[in-house]
């Protein structure tokens, strides 16, 4: 074990059950990169340390223990989801997976889809985008329709599924594609509308809408009017909204048809970068050029408030550690800054958690991201 990870290793073994089964969990991610074989050891312990805790303290952390589970082995993250009840990960532990190299159990599990609830789309497209055979690709966008047309979805996940099919239609043969659209056509005619305060912004201006139905119907016109021009006509005619949003982008979303792309000129692409490289503390950007000229003055401080939070005596977060936003926060300056910053971190159970995510860096992984819960119990 790299040392580094011994050193959190002996600092988890002295702590606190609920403390020591994160770190555990957290470490076996970081030691599958080298030994997938103790790292699949050291998680069935983690694992069974979890169902251990007292039921509060692992109902919270089981989500997360998911998500870091499918980083090592996807077998245990589906059995741990299965008895979880807390819908929280259910989306994030498959993008975990494909991360971390596991896509073949991503793309059986979304391609066999038969479950409850809302089909995991945004999982689906960051599993297409990882996979290369085209026939594989196809087969997760079936399982979505599949999935649409069994459960009566919202508006909100039926635009999640619209979006997977106009980026991703062509993998259908035409004849299938044109079902395909004709029945997601028919599902938005059936369905009650409801009101909507939206808008769609292109290089000719903003159009809006007040319906739902009109807003899906354009964000669906591209593939739409290449598949099926008569049933173009005939919804462009029916809704007063779609026609004059058709009128300015014919083709609905895909409003890059047969316009060339400029590339960015070296000059633009620097200052893009350097103003969009950096981290995010909850809903804060922080600029990393200028946080390492400041010694991350800003984000220390921002994290140190979320601390505070935490851990105010008067109405403590009564979450597991693991859990608290601060520890997020610690986790993600300490992968960015390095270890000169580890001693301003308060809690030695945060710097814990901050020096595996450090290795976590060392080692090539790629930031996990956390669930977090806060004091009132959001999430």
């Amino acid at each position: 074990m790299p040392p580094e990870l011994l050193a959190a290793m002996l600092q988890a073994e002295q702590s606190e059950p609920s403390v020591r089964t994160a770190a555990v969990l957290r470490i076996a991610r970081v030691w599958a990169k080298s030994d997938q074989g103790e790292a699949e050891r050291l998680l069935d312990r983690a694992l069974a340390m979890l169902a251990e805790l007292p039921e509060e303290e692992r109902a919270a952390i089981a989500p997360q223990a998911m998500c870091l589970a499918a980083c090592v082995a996807p077998d245990r993250a589906f059995a741990l989801r299965a008895t979880t009840t807390d819908p929280i990960g259910n989306e994030k532990f498959l993008g975990d997976m494909v991360r971390h190299g596991h896509v073949a159990a991503a793309v059986d599990y979304l391609t066999q889809w038969s479950e409850e609830g809302e089909f995991p789309y945004h999982a689906a497209f960051e599993t297409i985008s990882c996979t290369k055979d085209n026939g594989t690709r196809g087969d997760i966008l079936r399982s979505g329709l599949r999935a649409c047309r069994r459960d009566d979805s919202t508006w909100h996940s039926f635009d999640s599924l619209l979006q997977l099919f106009r980026l991703h239609w062509r993998l259908l043969p035409e004849d299938e594609a044109r079902d395909a659209v004709r029945s997601l056509v028919r599902i938005m005619r059936e369905r009650p509308d409801e009101r909507l305060n939206g808008s769609f912004g292109g290089p000719h201006g903003t159009v809006t809408f007040s319906s739902y139905r009109s807003s899906l119907l354009f964000a669906l016109l591209g593939p739409l009017k290449r598949l099926d021009s008569e049933l173009t006509n005939a919804a462009i005619g029916e809704y007063p909204e779609l026609r004059r949003a058709a009128e300015i982008y014919p083709f609905g979303h895909d409003t890059d048809v047969d316009q060339p792309v400029e590339p960015l000129s070296a000059e633009r692409f620097e200052q893009w970068n350097s103003d969009w490289t950096g981290f995010a503390l909850g809903s804060h950007f922080f600029r990393i050029e200028d946080e390492k000229k400041g010694d991350f003055k800003n984000s220390f401080e921002y994290a140190l408030r979320s601390y505070a939070r935490d851990a105010d005596p008067r109405r403590p977060n009564p979450y597991p550690r693991e859990c608290w936003p601060s520890a997020e926060d610690f986790r993600v300056i300490r992968r960015q800054s390095g270890a000169r910053l580890l001693d301003r971190i308060p809690d030695p159970r945060l710097r814990l958690f901050a020096e595996i995510e450090f290795a976590a860096a060392i080692a090539g992984l790629e930031q996990i991201g956390s669930i977090t819960r806060e004091q009132l119990g959001g999430h």
